[in-house]
């Protein structure tokens, strides 16, 4: 059964230790705020046609406002490959709903663009960052105003 997280809470069974992506994070403030309940972090390798879902929600009625999914191909199903084509994905899905992409990730550059890193750290690296190198480690990001995230990226 999958696993589904929303800020930090799960529903659903486990079939693992989760990863240590629960550490939420603000950028911007009202009326532009930006959430990132978790990092994007990669322990294995994803499985030919795998997918990962990330949605935003309606806060209020929970009704799916926008799915961006990444499919693992020969050329992403790597550890250290899919982290990165996901955010990419999500960057460059452009649909706007009310006025705004809804969903973002990645990590802020010194120019204070979102961009990706190369490779994710895995769950057992990450516990041994300290705060600057895990400022270079991808998040999901949501228009905090306008929607929540859910995704599935638990025991990847």
């Amino acid at each position: 059964m999958p696993l589904l997280v929303v800020f930090g809470h799960t529903f659903g069974g486990m079939t693992g230790d989760l990863l240590p992506v629960f550490a939420p994070a603000l950028l911007g403030e009202d009326p532009c705020l930006w959430t990132s309940p978790c990092y994007v972090l990669a322990d294995r390798d994803l499985q030919p046609d795998e997918q990962i879902h990330v949605w935003a929600v309606d806060p209020i009625d929970g009704r799916v406002l926008k799915t961006v999914s990444l499919k693992a191909t020969k050329a992403n199903k790597a550890r250290v490959a899919w982290p990165a084509a996901l955010v990419k994905a999500i960057q460059a899905d452009r649909t706007l709903v009310e006025g705004s992409v809804l969903l973002q990730a990645g990590h802020l550059s010194d120019d204070a663009e979102l961009t990706e890193n190369i490779a994710a750290p895995t769950s057992q690296t990450f516990t041994g960052y300290n705060n600057i190198e895990k400022s270079q480690v991808d998040r999901l990001w949501a228009f905090d105003s306008h929607c929540k995230l859910l995704y599935d990226l638990e025991n990847r």
